[in-house]
């Protein structure tokens, strides 16, 4: 509640300040960008669309004064991307590559680039990325490190697996003290089955963030799919026992950290804690993010198959799709709970959904 009213403090006081800028200067469109993030972090959300919608009329003219004022462009393109815009931020983002408006060139391409990966054009990707990486000084490692963090989660979405790790690895090794870098490698090298390397790397990020609770889960079942379930165990005790301290800290703000809690007490066996958990997390989930009720849905649905209660198990993982339609273990879930019914051309079905969605057992 502290936090809450300190926040808000924080963000009227900054609104004050941008509001006296701009008295003096109604033109600067950064100033109503950042009015507009400030009455955000307020829940104005009307006035901060009036605020974003006058940064844009700003930058329009700017744009329209002089077409090629690549700085505007690059400005336009940022606050178009912020509203949904996204096609035209693109035409923006593209200007700014036409004027080869130099400071935000490596950007611009990056932009582009990711794009192409959504779309599922690999070659583009490729090409884009190398023109970006190729404009990025050595010295600037930081930006190094974020761009292959980056690159790593685009070559996922386009199935480059192998080269995702690789990505990732480039990550790691520019920016060993983020503990991100190495959570990330060891997801990859989970998703390639080298689960020692994945747990040497989650290692490395549990020595700069020993109560990183999630990590300890993922390590917990990387040592399990090597068959060494005393020290998956133990890592699973970990991440419920940081999950409780985190918890307590923040308990109106732990719906992800009581996802992590449910699925470790799973792996325990400890099925009454960690229904308790999951429904600790559906209570506090924002609305706004359906990850957090799809997950806790499909951990109840593992829950309840365990037990043998496969038609509840089966109405938990159809809420678990409803809140993620994509959710590929939820699927292969459902498919599981339908086989348990003697659905078994309703579960061939769902199997065949949960593979399309990228599940793997």
């Amino acid at each position: 509640m502290g936090n809450g009213s300190e926040s808000s403090k924080a963000y009227e006081k900054a609104l004050n300040l941008i509001d006296n800028d701009l008295k003096k200067n109604p033109q600067d469109a950064r100033a109503w960008e950042a009015k507009s993030d400030a009455l955000i972090g307020l829940g104005r959300q009307e006035e901060s669309l009036d605020a974003i919608e006058k940064a844009l009329e700003i930058l329009n003219l700017s744009t329209e004064r002089n077409p090629k004022d690549g700085e505007a462009w690059w400005s336009k393109a940022n606050v178009l991307y912020g509203i949904g815009r996204s096609d035209e931020a693109l035409q923006a983002y593209e200007k700014v590559i036409e004027l080869n408006h130099t400071p935000r060139l490596a950007d611009a391409l990056l932009i582009k680039g990711y794009d192409f990966a959504i779309k599922g054009n690999y070659d583009e990707f490729k090409e884009t990325f190398n023109q970006a990486i190729g404009l990025i000084p050595a010295s600037d490692t930081a930006k190094l490190a974020r761009t292959w963090n980056s690159a790593g989660f685009a070559l996922a979405e386009l199935g480059k697996e192998e080269e995702a790790f690789e990505a990732f690895e480039k990550y790691a090794q520019l920016s060993p003290g983020d503990r991100h870098s190495w959570r990330m490698k060891g997801d990859m090298a989970s998703e390639l089955g080298r689960y020692n390397v994945s747990i040497e790397a989650y290692d490395q990020a549990l020595r700069i963030d020993p109560k990183w609770a999630e990590v300890w889960y993922k390590k917990g079942n990387a040592l399990a799919k090597m068959d060494n379930h005393n020290d998956a165990l133990k890592a699973f005790e970990k991440a419920v026992e940081i999950s409780d301290e985190v918890i307590q800290k923040d308990a109106g703000n732990a719906s992800g950290i009581c996802i992590i809690k449910g699925y470790a007490l799973i792996k325990l066996n400890r099925y009454d804690e960690a229904i308790e958990a999951l429904d600790r997390a559906l209570e506090i989930a924002p609305s706004s993010v359906p990850v957090f009720p799809a997950e806790a849905w499909n951990g109840k649905g593992d829950i309840l198959l365990a037990l043998g209660k496969n038609e509840d198990a089966l109405e938990a993982y159809n809420k678990s799709i409803e809140f993620n339609p994509a959710f590929g273990r939820a699927w292969h879930g459902k498919g599981l709970a339908q086989s348990a019914l003697g659905q078994f051309s309703e579960a061939d079905l769902s199997f065949r959904v949960a593979r399309k969605l990228g599940y793997q057992e």
